[in-house]
């Protein structure tokens, strides 16, 4: 879970577990590491930073990149979203944030941090498989 974003009031920066995004410059920072990013790209982050690791729902998303939901009909809008979210998944990797983005399956996407303590241990091969027949079944709708 995120814990706590902070805001830059002179340079609108955010910043959130060591990662900082300029949306005036249009980058995110981790230490010396930093990757330009599209103005939609800036768009999505920034609304993923400031619900805190919540999820946010697809079409918020679309509203924070075109203000609206855009023409085009809803698959090429979320097909919009989704390669907005794949490029900045390449670049936190990029730059080694300590950051990444979690589908939310039926929903939008969620901020958090990208090694959480739950994924770090080694599973036998009895709760790899038992951890793989969870989520199938959380994937079924109801």
């Amino acid at each position: 879970m995120i814990r706590t974003v902070s805001r830059c009031a002179h340079c609108q920066s955010l910043v959130v577990e060591g990662v900082r995004l300029d949306p005036v410059r249009r980058e995110i920072i981790v230490g010396d590491a930093k990757a330009t990013l599209r103005p939609s790209e800036v768009a999505i982050l920034q609304r993923l930073i400031e619900a805190s690791g919540t999820a946010v729902h697809d079409e918020r998303l679309m509203i924070a990149v075109w203000g609206r939901k855009p023409d085009g009909g809803p698959d090429s809008a979320k097909n919009g979203i989704k390669v907005g979210i794949c490029r900045l998944r390449g670049k936190l990797r990029l730059i080694r944030a300590p950051l990444s983005i979690r589908a939310v399956h039926g929903f939008g996407y969620a901020l958090e941090p990208a090694h959480p303590k739950a994924d770090t241990r080694v599973l036998r091969r009895s709760e790899l498989t038992e951890a793989r027949t969870a989520a199938a079944l959380d994937e079924v709708p109801a």
